[in-house]
Parts: C-alpha cells; sequence; structure tokens
C-alpha cells in the first residue's frame, strides 16, 4: 500500500508518563473520531510501566500516528515542544494523557482558525471532574472572552487548539515551564484578535491527584498566571502597567486563608 498523501489539517499532541490507563482513554477518543486530515503523535516521557511496548503495537501499521520516546524524563514542556517539532499539521490540538477528546473539538477549531487569518489559538470549554465531586466547568458557564487580568484565565490546556506558525513565531512552549505553559504562550501570541473562545465542550478532563500536573493547589496555579500576565503587561506597556495591574490585584484578593490548610491539602 502507497503512502498517504493527504494533507494535514490538524495533529493532535498528547505526552504521557506512567499513565498507561489515562492514555487507552485519551487516545480511544482521538481515534474513535480520526479524520483524514487530523494526525495523533504521542510522546513517552521515559515512562516505567510498558507504556512504550504498548504504543508500539497501537502504531504499528499506522501512518497518521506518530510516537516518540524520551530516553529520559523531560517533562511535559520539552516533551511538547519535541511533539510540534514533529507535527504536519497546520494546526495543533493538546489533549493531556488521562483526558477524552469530544468529537466536535477539532472541526470546530479548525474553521475558526482558517476563517479567521488573525486568531492563533482557540481555547474551549472543559467538563471537569475530580475524585469524589461532581463535574463542573471550565470556564464556567455564561464566561466572555475578555480583558479582565484581575481574573485568571480558567483555560483548560486540553481545550486549546494552535496555528503551528503561531507557536513557532514564539519559540513554542517555553521551557522550563512545568505549569501553564499553555497560558503562558495565550499571552505571549498577543493582542485581543489573537485569541478566541468557543463555547462548546472540548474535552472531559479527570483531575488525577497524583499526577504531577495536579499537585499544584489552585491558589498556586492562580499565582503562576498571575505571574505570566505581569510580566506580559511589562513586555508590553512597560513596568507602570505591570505595577498597576499588581495593585490591582492586591486590592481585589481575598483575605488569607489558614497556611495549615494550604499546606495539608
Amino acid at each position: 500500500m502507497g503512502k498517504d498523501l493527504t494533507v494535514i489539517t490538524t495533529s493532535v499532541i498528547t505526552c504521557v508518563y506512567n499513565d498507561l490507563m489515562g492514555l487507552s482513554l485519551t487516545a480511544g477518543s482521538v481515534l474513535a473520531s480520526l479524520a483524514p486530515d487530523t494526525e495523533l503523535l504521542i510522546c513517552d516521557d521515559a515512562s516505567t510501566d510498558g507504556t512504550q511496548d504498548v504504543l508500539e503495537k497501537w502504531s504499528a501499521g499506522q501512518e497518521r500516528i506518530t510516537v516518540l520516546r524520551n530516553e529520559k524524563n523531560l517533562g511535559p514542556t520539552a516533551s511538547r515542544n519535541r511533539l510540534l517539532n514533529a507535527a504536519q499539521g497546520t494546526y495543533v490540538s493538546i489533549l493531556d494523557a488521562g483526558d477524552l477528546l469530544l468529537p466536535k473539538k477539532i472541526s470546530t477549531h479548525a474553521s475558526i482558525l482558517s476563517n479567521k487569518a488573525s486568531v492563533s489559538v482557540v481555547c474551549g470549554r472543559a467538563a471537569v471532574k475530580a475524585p469524589n465531586s461532581r463535574w463542573h466547568s471550565l470556564p464556567s458557564i455564561g464566561f466572555q472572552m475578555g480583558y479582565d487580568l484581575a481574573q485568571p484565565y480558567q483555560f483548560v490546556f486540553s481545550t486549546m487548539t494552535f496555528r503551528r506558525s503561531a507557536l513557532e513565531n514564539i519559540g513554542g512552549f517555553e521551557e522550563p515551564v512545568f505549569t501553564a505553559e499553555g497560558i503562558d504562550a495565550f499571552l505571549k501570541m498577543g493582542d485581543h484578535d489573537g485569541q478566541a473562545y468557543s463555547s462548546q465542550f472540548a474535552c472531559l478532563k479527570f483531575r488525577n491527584p497524583e499526577s504531577a500536573s495536579q499537585r499544584f493547589s489552585s491558589e498556586h496555579a492562580a499565582l503562576i498566571t498571575q505571574t505570566l500576565m505581569a510580566k506580559t503587561l511589562r513586555r508590553r506597556h512597560g513596568p507602570l502597567a505591570a505595577s498597576t495591574y499588581t495593585q490591582r490585584l492586591l486590592r481585589h484578593r481575598p483575605q488569607p486563608q489558614n497556611t495549615s490548610s494550604l499546606t495539608n491539602r
């Protein structure tokens, strides 16, 4: 059989480290609706649970599934940059291991990016569930895209689809950022017209407290996001804008909680 010459529109990239069960769910959700112009790229970040053997079986004879392996654990950001370099698609869609792709994410985001040349990244809504909790939506129902920088962005990374050229223009995902690299890229892409928001649900996310990426408290995640926003304002508009933003945060900051309750979570 000759090589498939279909032009790839969207590359779905997934990183995994010792989460074979989560990866099975993720890959299954992608393969169930894999369009001819979509490819799936997976980077095994030096897993020790047999992930690589399973990936080799999955990808055997599948031209639209590409598997990379790190010889040593590099972390998710470096792994995503490897996948970005290997991607063929015009657009790059993020999907973390353990998250489930909802069928309309790829086509909806590709349509927005195709029809709006000024848009660099499309974000969607995620249905999120932690153990022993109810489902909730991020961003919340009724969220409207805007630039109220006093409110941290609530986008789940797995709902994002980037224009690959825009990611390449900012040098990919910044290393060694361990978390919030999606927000970092989002902010670097600049002005209001650079981002778009689709209210459709793009993925299901199951928060795993054992996952390294989930070991940060919500307070820590908000602090990282706010720090990135202040850095962005300084870069775009100078130190006065960053200082004004910081002062605004201080005015709206909730009363401090008992620190022992935070450290014991």
